[in-house]
């Protein structure tokens, strides 16, 4: 008998036991005791709760001391209630209720049964198999490869054993190592987990008390019930699309005494604008109900309704491991109606926006201010999180009135020229298109008549409204000015601008002037709409400290449900979180910089690794500042000063070989950009001998202006591949703070061109992580451009893939492609566009980044991979793991045949699965969409905030406000500058690593201080943030004219029932695949 014995105050166990045919291993954290049972091709593990640090026995499974030992534990005892002939369970079931176990415990007659590995179970583990609520008893049957066995009761045979009809295999087979069988173990438990097991909080750092947004959410009514409705046309019996539609008819429905009496009077009732009416009772006798209702003459509907479910809202079943979707949307449909029923408060999805507190910003826009909230499953029970927020609208002005400053299309399209208009003079082709581009869809109501009707416009009229005619039947020479002027008595003021077509799709043609037409208030403004003065002065508007933000929350936010509906909201809750402590970062001649408040000190301190720059341009394509002219005697003392900072960070910097003056280049003219940098390329390389290390560009503008940007971007980035560093003309003459100014352009250059600036210290020697140090492992971000507000229909989306390449998680490497699927083979059908955020070319960019990182590291291969994805909600996580993470192993797997082409003496020990590259994988993703903020506890705490008020950086919070379901946590690794900062959601998809909490959380902080532009913590690790900054960069060549041209080679791809040109999206330059060009 054989057994590992754990250590009373490490709770870990000692290395596992072996035998000859298969392999025991103890393991345990907190109060369970794990054994994994290999047996010849099968993979066996049970879990049983033992809370007393014991020595647990471990024995073959042939071993009749096996159920002994299992006897000698009271919870050890497992009872079959499954019967003869009845399916296997695939539940994990409290003690005494367990199902489809067969081969261990006793039978219905209560006599002992003995194990025998002849006789296995077909039962299946999900994940998640170490219940926190009780003791359970679990068996997983999997083969090598993670594949779910599904064979009857003595079809696995035991080690060398002959079923009848075989031949005994005489071979000698070779004697394995115990390394071997441990490391094929480890492999059969990742593969049965389809997402990482949920881990017990960390202990690292020093504890704190935060102020969460999360608000305990209690039911006060044992059930709620779920009814379907069908709204359609009574005549035609055609169904009702439109959600408004559906909203207005349902609030009519609810204003008629008659009908609403059939319902129950209508209270209690929650219709969310789709086909599903959520109820506290049950609002008519027996399953279906038919009504009748006129909301508007002559036009009569039909609804149905059909009792689908109750829904369990007791204590009990709201605070169990798994809640039902459909009791998580009634919760929040109950609160959201409450809600409702304040005056002059609009609704958007989960968001409320008060209009009686609108600030306008200028330009037609208006901002609201308002709050968002949901309702989500947290560590015991659920949670309501409310949240500040603020949105743009459409301002309620006239389309067109006296004044340019009152009249909507001159404020929103700046454009439009007023002058021309007022002088009675007809639109141009560019202000007619611009004007038509503005109203298309608008939602708008007359000001002429004395009851208002809302129109939508569906387009305008080509013709103005003194000519438009034809429209009579009558009198076909009878215009819509003349109609307007016999109608209401006065003739139209502008007569010359076209008119609203406002009658919808099959109907009669129905023309109203723009001056008689108003924007309907509460239509939002997508943020690509707005001017860039808008946006700051929208973010100054809703940018407020954390006490502020609370307070808003705890007052204009708070949730006050209705009695109806009996939902209780608590005091919001006061999570125990965790301040980790923050790594040292390694400077040149063995200089330490200590992180203080998410920054450190770099003056005077040499880089890790300088890199001179020797060989490199200027190139001056504007001389303009806000205020005069920049002369050549700044452009001088500014290089100078440059030199002299790069020298106190042990840089040398030598005078640029070439300065060309390009002013005479305008702004949009991208081959004129590109010719102009590549003749200062080539002079720089005439003159040093060498090829040009960098061109540093001055443009002009402010911040927030493009201008030669994005044509700068595509052409060293794409065309030329050079390095490119650009500065405006304000910043070359600044005298406020230039040291630091160009301390920071001084960290970026030397990064672009190779150097490192700082190197994380090794992670081993803290402790965070079980292997080595960063040699061995690649950690890479992954991230998906999303679709702006006007892009073209023929741009698909762009992937990029980031990763580490060396020891010191400084340098990293990058590749980009487009979203796109290909055609299955043998077809001549164009590729596909990827509408959602999932990485369909993963493969072929997980290959190339190996193959770099093999090329940057003498042909080695990592061991590890850690990735960071960014951008996925929850709804996407099935998605990510059944397709993303199999195409990142596909690519691994590709490029094996490479890898040993191009280094013959390669070795993939430790990351070899079938003779394929294949590394041990650890998938994070960044949640999007969570709501969650937090604040210090008071002014009493200062140690625990920042200068900003924010909670300091490095905050980590792992317990009651996370989801149970998941390997997840919170945190706030930046320090604050204005306003409340975001607070980051980790959520571990896989966990080949076996990393626990502390592990991930300090790596995890200890990547955000690997970033090269600033001293400064990231709220991202670099390798994800890095990724989000080149589709910044693509997206700025995107908007370059030429790009938007189809080229020869541009696709054909089908989107619904029309044909695009799919647009060539640019790619990197060669000569910079290895190099960090993006920061």
């Amino acid at each position: 008998m054989n057994w590992s014995y754990q250590n009373r105050k490490t709770r870990h166990w000692t290395p596992p036991v072996y035998w000859e045919k298969g392999i025991a291993i103890g393991s345990s954290r907190h109060s369970w005791t794990t054994l994994i049972i290999v047996i010849s091709d099968q993979l066996l593990t049970i879990a049983i709760e033992d809370t007393r640090p014991t020595k647990p026995h471990c024995f073959p499974p042939n071993n009749k001391s096996f159920e002994r030992g299992l006897k000698k534990r009271r919870r050890g005892r497992v009872e079959d209630h499954s019967g003869a002939g009845e399916a296997p369970c695939e539940k994990i079931l409290p003690w005494g209720c367990v199902e489809g176990v067969e081969g261990w415990g006793r039978d219905r007659s209560g006599t002992d049964t003995q194990p025998s590995s002849t006789r296995v179970c077909v039962w299946t583990l999900e994940a998640g198999f170490a219940c926190r609520k009780g003791a359970c008893f679990a068996v997983l049957c999997r083969d090598r490869e993670g594949r779910r066995i599904r064979e009857a009761p003595g079809s696995m045979k035991r080690a060398g054993e002959v079923h009848e009809g075989e031949e005994k295999d005489t071979r000698k087979r070779p004697r394995r190592s115990v390394r071997d069988e441990l490391a094929e173990a480890e492999e059969a438990v990742v593969a049965q987990d389809a997402l990482a097991r949920v881990r017990s909080p960390g202990a690292n750092g020093s504890k704190i008390l935060v102020q969460t947004n999360v608000f305990p959410v209690y039911s006060e009514i044992q059930q709620a019930v779920l009814y379907h409705t069908n709204l359609t046309y009574r005549d035609s019996g055609e169904e009702v699309e439109k959600r408004e539609l559906r909203l207005q008819a349902f609030n009519i429905l609810l204003e008629n005494e008659e009908v609403a009496s059939k319902i129950g009077g209508g209270e209690g009732l929650y219709f969310d604008g789709a086909y599903s009416i959520y109820a506290t009772k049950e609002i008519f006798p027996g399953d279906e109900l038919e009504l009748d209702f006129e909301p508007r003459p002559r036009k009569e509907l039909r609804v149905k309704l059909k009792k689908t479910r109750t829904l369990d809202l007791s204590a009990a079943s709201l605070e169990s491991a798994v809640i039902n979707p459909a009791t998580l949307n009634a919760l929040n449909g109950f609160l959201k109606a409450s809600q409702l029923r304040i005056p002059r408060l609009l609704n958007l999805r989960h968001s409320f926006y008060n209009m009686d507190k609108a600030t306008y910003l200028g330009g037609g826009v208006t901002l609201y201010p308002g709050f968002r909230q949901s309702v989500q499953q947290i560590s015991k029970g659920l949670g309501l999180k409310v949240d500040f927020t603020a949105n743009a609208f459409e301002a309620p002005m006239v389309l067109i009135q006296d004044s340019p400053k009152d009249s909507y299309i001159f404020e929103r399209q700046r454009a439009l020229n007023p002058e021309s208009v007022y002088r009675k003079s007809s639109l141009t082709d560019s202000d007619f298109h611009a004007l038509k581009r503005l109203l298309k869809k608008k939602l708008v109501r007359t000001v002429h008549r004395k009851k208002a009707r809302v129109y939508e416009i569906r387009d305008i009229t080509s013709m103005p409204a003194d000519k438009l005619d034809g429209w009579k039947e009558e009198d076909p020479a009878y215009t819509v000015a003349q109609y307007f002027e016999a109608q209401y008595g006065a003739p139209l003021k502008y007569p010359n601008l076209p008119c609203a077509v406002v009658n919808k799709k099959g109907q009669k043609a129905n023309y109203v002037p723009l001056e008689m037409l108003e924007v309907v208030p509460g239509q939002p403004v997508k943020r690509g709409r707005l001017s860039p003065q808008q946006v700051s002065q929208m973010m100054n508007l809703t940018c407020v400290k954390p006490q502020e933000r609370f307070s808003r929350i705890m007052g204009e936010g708070k949730v006050r449900p209705s009695p109806e509906f009996q939902v209780r909201v608590e005091q919001p809750i006061q999570a125990k979180a965790r301040v980790l402590d923050s790594p040292m970062l390694a400077y040149g001649r063995s200089r330490m910089a200590q992180v203080e408040s998410g920054s450190w000190r770099t003056k005077n301190v040499p880089f890790y690794k300088p890199v001179p720059l020797e060989s490199w341009g200027v190139v001056v394509f504007s001389k303009e500042l806000p205020r005069g002219y920049l002369e050549d005697r700044d452009i001088d003392s500014y290089l100078r000063t440059l030199q002299n900072v790069a020298q106190g960070s042990g840089m040398r910097v030598d005078r640029p070989a070439h300065v060309l003056n390009a002013e005479r280049v305008e702004a949009r003219d991208s081959n004129g950009i590109a010719e102009a940098l590549q003749e200062c390329s080539e002079k720089v390389k005439s003159t040093t001998g060498r090829a040009c290390q960098l061109l540093l560009c001055i443009i002009p503008g402010t911040k927030g202006d493009h201008a030669y940007r994005p044509e700068i971007l595509h052409a060293c980035d794409m065309k030329l591949g050079i390095i490119s560093k650009k500065v405006r003309t304000e910043k070359v003459i600044s005298n406020r703070g230039l040291e630091a100014i160009l301390m920071n352009v001084v960290m970026e250059i030397n990064a672009k061109i190779g150097g490192i600036n700082q190197k994380l210290e090794r992670v081993s020697r803290v402790g965070m992580v079980p292997f080595d140090h960063f040699a061995s492992t690649a950690f890479m971000g992954l991230d998906v451009s999303r679709k702006t507000p006007g892009s073209a229909a023929n741009i698909p989306r762009v992937a990029v893939l980031t990763s580490t390449t060396d020891d010191t998680g400084f340098r990293m490497i990058a590749t980009h492609r487009a979203n796109t699927k290909p055609a299955e083979e043998g077809s001549d059908a164009p590729p596909a566009i990827v509408q959602s955020n999932i990485v369909a070319p993963l493969a072929e960019m997980a290959k190339e980044t190996i193959l770099n990182w093999a090329k940057l590291n003498q042909g080695r291969v990592p061991k590890y991979i850690v990735m960071y994805r960014n951008g996925i909600s929850e709804s996407q996580i099935r998605q990510v793991l059944e397709e993303e993470i199999p195409k990142l192993f596909e690519g691994c797997a590709d490029a094996t045949e490479d890898l040993k082409t191009l280094y013959p003496d390669i070795s993939l020990a430790g990351c070899e699965k079938d003779g394929k590259y294949c590394p041990k994988l650890t998938y994070v993703c960044s949640m999007v969409g969570h709501n969650v903020r937090l604040a210090p506890m008071g002014r009493a705490n200062r140690e625990d905030m920042d200068r900003s008020g924010n909670v300091c950086a490095g905050v980590v919070l792992d317990q009651q406000i996370v989801s149970p379901h998941y390997f997840c946590f919170y945190m706030s690794s930046h320090g604050g500058l204005k306003g409340t900062k975001q607070v980051s959601l980790y959520t571990v998809l896989r966990n080949d690593l076996n990393l626990n909490s502390d592990h991930l959380q300090s790596l995890s902080y200890v990547l955000c201080h690997a970033y090269a532009r600033c001293p400064r913590v990231l709220s991202a690790p670099c390798p994800m943030y890095y990724a989000g900054k080149i589709l910044t960069r693509i997206g700025g060549a995107l908007r370059i004219g030429e790009d938007f041209a189809m080229s020869d080679t541009a696709s054909v791809v089908s989107m619904g029932s029309r044909d695009f040109s799919l647009m060539d999206i640019p790619m990197l330059h060669k000569d910079l695949a290895l190099s960090m060009y993006f920061v």
